[in-house]
């Protein structure tokens, strides 16, 4: 990266972890353009205009203004134009930056604005990864996923994703904002919950009644308003679906034996109607075999529920 201090039109964000791959992954697939990637860090360079809200997995995002080496920091800080990028009163914040007092004392004799520790007009980030990026505070995640955790909810279930994992599979989807998501097995509505907070229109189908509704109270309670949801087998599907976000089944609730037979019809059914993207959540040791139902596996993440449950994420694209 450069150290060069010209407008970079580019984008920084701070990924949340653990799952960094896949917070990266998010960002690259909600906002296309040139990515790179320096833990915990993401530099991206988009082709379009960016909704930062759409982001489960990143804490912030971030106008970039320089990267440098360590040694050059003190060079390109004292040489940054800070009165043209610097409105009203500022503050500065560091994530990875191991001497704060030193650089906070090194930007106060730069930079003639008044400090607020409380409502800064302007945030300076520093932060340390591979190399030390500079960059201008734009958005802060503050969605409340916590408070939309599958026991807070109406209609509740032990086995629902958390909201925040839960809204970046759907995103992982690269389904637009103007497009339609759907969940064959929506369950109690996680999927459904979190796409239609962003305004993204879902449907969802599930074969247990009392299950449905139980995702119908969720909906109402988030007044989730672009959804609609239909008692209907998952397999009996048959129109042609663009964007598939769902969590299948797992032996834990369902008979081993069964498991597989389901896993080789809904693979064999998603063949048939996938157009664009699916992103399905699986046990960590089931094994498919893609190419036999005319599918290609793009990308897969493994998730740890708990001790005993870890979760395989498996990204799907229709075959050439």
């Amino acid at each position: 990266m450069s150290s060069s201090l010209t407008k970079q039109n580019k984008l920084f964000f701070s990924l949340a972890g653990p799952h960094y791959d896949l917070a990266a992954a998010e960002i690259a697939q909600v906002f296309p353009g040139r990515l790179h990637i320096d833990h915990p860090f993401v530099i991206l360079a988009p082709m379009k205009a960016v909704i930062f809200s759409r982001l489960a997995l990143s804490h912030w995002g971030s106008e970039l203004l320089f990267s440098c080496k360590d040694q050059e920091l003190q060079a390109v800080v004292k040489r940054a134009p800070w009165e043209k990028i610097v409105k009203g009163s500022f503050a500065v914040q560091t994530q990875g930056i191991t001497d704060k007092a030193a650089l906070e004392q090194l930007i106060g004799a730069c930079i003639t604005h008044p400090v607020s520790l409380r409502q800064p007009d302007t945030v300076l980030m520093f932060c340390k990864g591979k190399q030390i990026h500079c960059a201008k505070l734009l958005w802060k995640n503050t969605e409340k996923f916590q408070d939309r955790r599958a026991h807070l909810r109406p209609g509740s279930s032990p086995i629902s994703l958390h909201p925040r994992l839960a809204r970046a599979l759907v995103n992982l989807t690269g389904v637009p904002d103007d497009g339609v998501i759907i969940d064959p097995m929506c369950g109690t509505g996680g999927f459904l919950i979190e796409a239609g907070l962003m305004g993204i229109r879902s449907r969802g189908y599930d074969i247990d009644e009392k299950i449905l509704a139980k995702c119908k109270a969720n909906l109402d309670h988030f007044k989730i308003e672009k959804s609609s949801i239909q008692h209907q087998d998952a397999l009996s599907l048959n129109d042609p679906i663009s964007y598939l976000v769902t969590d299948l089944p797992y032996g834990r609730n369902t008979n081993p034996k069964g498991i597989a037979d389901l896993y080789e019809k809904f693979f064999s059914l998603l063949g048939r109607l996938l157009r664009k993207r699916a992103v399905v959540v699986v046990p960590s040791t089931t094994k498919i075999i893609f190419s036999r139902h005319g599918l290609v596996e793009k990308n897969s993440f493994l998730i740890r529920v708990h001790k005993s449950l870890t979760r395989k994420i498996l990204v799907i694209e229709p075959g050439p």
